[in-house]
């Protein structure tokens, strides 16, 4: 007997994914210089989402969240100028300090996945280390 291969999309996940496609389609059809700003901008994220392998893909929207702070500035700056593929990649190419301020908020955002539950767990001990001299204080009374 022969082993059936298993599928990896169920029904729901390939219509998930034609949905994605087809919704990038049409902004990509109605605001390509904003897509093309937004897909360059947000490559450390996409790179993120695509790397971890947790279901929750925490590094990944932390990073994220930081990494579109970076991003908005720019795409406001697109919108209310000319708006279109050539202003885009004026912002992207021109001036280098657009993508630093839109690679390191994405850096940012990874050093607070990276750094932060340390901090927290630090603090954390702390706290229980004085909570238990307090009650140890309490004991002897």
């Amino acid at each position: 007997m022969q082993d059936q291969p298993q599928q990896h999309l169920s029904a729901g996940g390939v219509y998930k994914w034609l949905l994605w496609a087809f919704a990038l389609a049409c902004l990509l059809a109605v605001f390509p210089g904003l897509v093309m700003l937004f897909l360059f901008g947000m490559l450390p994220t996409l790179v993120a989402f695509w790397i971890d392998r947790t279901p929750q893909k925490y590094s990944a929207y932390c990073l994220g969240a930081l990494n579109f702070s970076g991003v908005f500035p720019s795409l406001l700056e697109l919108w209310t100028g000319k708006n279109n593929v050539a202003q885009a990649w004026e912002i992207i190419s021109a001036d280098p300090f657009n993508m630093a301020i839109m690679y390191g908020s994405a850096g940012v955002g990874m050093a607070l996945y990276i750094f932060l539950p340390s901090l927290i767990v630090a603090f954390m001990t702390v706290i229980a280390q004085h909570r238990i001299a307090d009650l140890r204080a309490r004991q002897r009374e």
